[in-house]
């Protein structure tokens, strides 16, 4: 008898351990809270048993977690799933005590999950909102109404920060086709009274709107701006074989001093094997091979506006007015690892030789404005780059784009990366004797890079295009 009650005994207090308390079993989403008084959206789409990471609470503040289910169950944790607050939506936890916790959302009480999707929210309701700013002043650039912004290339929108109320924390920026603003929707939001953008499409009038933001209060009854683009460049001059553009071996082109936008296709016009779905814009460029008869070709040249090329190399065409007569081709590259322009190697070359580059663009890519470096490889190897010191390490490229390559004869036991106020921005413990550091997310400048090798250091000065 006595084990039989201790066993019932025992099945309520996990059937009320059940009702009371229900742990989540699928993480879904990270939810940062605003902490402005306002009902914030968590996830439009949260089903029973998903629990969400909440942070940005603020101690000692009064919150409520809540579904648009009435009837869904709650249970609010701290990050090690320690039980804070638990019951039907809306859920209150007055004074919070942690600054993140778990938010864990069932059907009911006795923790069924489904497949239902429903909004669920959080509101700090103790918090208030920052105060409103007040709206942008005037454009600086383009100016309201102005015709000469160019198409396809990049140009700077910027604006006058208010001159009263609270300085703004940040801008959101919308833009539509309408002039009353009625289709205009979120571009970007920005810190800063400019950003540089684009527009690929010519003799276009869009409409802008700079809506000032103080942490999560926006200002209201802001002025709409308009601009229309112009026709764009000419055709290009590269646009036929026979009209290919010659490259300087050894160098490296503005980003934006080349385009195929009105590019064409020519009659008969070989296709790179590994270009998709045909020629949709090809401009042609031609160099002389040097004597290692190797080089290395890319478009992964910054400044430009092209996000998506495809590049081929052959041997000369026996008559350029034919575009089918164009010899084998000799490499073909259509995505490199960090973004999708092309860098193609290619070896066996005949010296004094000239040939050929095609570059077209990927699918349905907009044209656009980009950059071609051509190198001997010879010059981009570990034997022939000029070195401040040969004996501890060799380096290229310089300038880079995105990855700078390392060499020693000893292991790398650190690389250390400095911007121009001497703050590290990267920092490195290969322990190898080659290093690729990836420099693609660092702003175009000028870069100090500390290298150490068997206990030696030397500092190089790198230029990040």
């Amino acid at each position: 008898m006595k084990k039989i009650t201790f066993l019932f005994l025992t099945m309520l207090f996990y059937t009320f351990g059940i009702n009371a308390q229900c742990i989540g079993t699928y993480e879904y989403v990270d939810v940062s809270s605003v902490n402005d008084g306002s009902l914030q959206v968590q996830d439009g789409c949260n089903w029973g048993g998903d629990w969400n990471n909440i942070t940005d609470l603020v101690i000692g503040q009064d919150y409520e977690f809540s579904s648009e289910i009435a009837t869904d169950y709650i249970t609010f944790t701290d990050d090690s799933n320690n039980i804070i607050a638990y019951g039907q939506s809306p859920l209150a936890v007055p004074a919070i005590t942690v600054a993140s916790g778990r938010f864990h959302i069932y059907a009911d009480n006795t923790c069924t999950g489904d497949e239902t999707c429903r909004e669920t929210y959080i509101q700090c309701t103790t918090c208030t909102p920052a105060p409103v700013p007040d709206c942008a002043e005037t454009p600086i650039t383009p100016a309201d109404g102005s015709t000469t912004v160019p198409a396809f290339d990049i140009f700077t929108l910027s604006w006058t920060a208010p001159s009263t109320g609270p300085t703004p924390t940040s801008y959101d920026i919308y833009v539509g086709t309408l002039s009353d603003g009625s289709d205009m929707t979120l571009f970007t939001n920005v810190t800063e009274t400019s950003i540089e953008v684009t527009v690929g499409q010519a003799s276009t009038t869009l409409y802008w709107m700079v809506i000032p933001v103080n942490e999560t209060s926006e200002a209201s009854g802001c002025a709409i701006w308009g601009f229309t683009t112009d026709a764009g460049p000419a055709v290009p001059p590269n646009d036929n074989v026979c009209n290919a553009t010659a490259l300087t071996m050894n160098t490296t082109s503005a980003g934006n001093a080349y385009y195929d936008i009105y590019a064409t296709s020519e009659t008969n016009e070989v296709v790179g094997s590994c270009f998709n779905g045909g020629i949709d814009g090809s401009v042609w460029f031609s160099f002389v091979a040097p004597a290692s008869g190797s080089v290395q070709i890319s478009t992964d040249v910054a400044g430009g506006t092209h996000e998506d090329t495809e590049l081929a190399v052959y041997e000369a065409p026996s008559n350029c007015a034919d575009a089918s007569s164009l010899g084998t081709e000799l490499g073909c590259s259509q995505d490199i690892t960090a973004n999708y322009l092309s860098t193609v190697e290619v070896t066996g070359l005949t010296e004094g030789t000239t040939y050929y580059v095609q570059i077209d663009r990927w699918g349905g890519s907009d044209p656009g404005y980009f950059g071609i470096s051509i190198y001997d490889l010879d010059v981009l190897s570990t034997e022939n780059i000029a070195l401040e010191n040969e004996s501890l390490f060799n380096f290229y490229p310089n300038p880079v784009n995105s990855i700078l390559t390392l060499k020693a004869s000893a292991a790398i036991q650190n690389v250390t990366a400095y911007n121009m106020l001497g703050q590290i921005v990267i920092n490195n413990n290969p322990n190898s004797m080659e290093k690729e550091l990836d420099m693609s997310m660092l702003q175009a400048g000028t870069y100090f890079v500390k290298v150490t090798v068997n206990n030696t250091s030397k500092t190089i000065k790198i230029i990040k295009e």
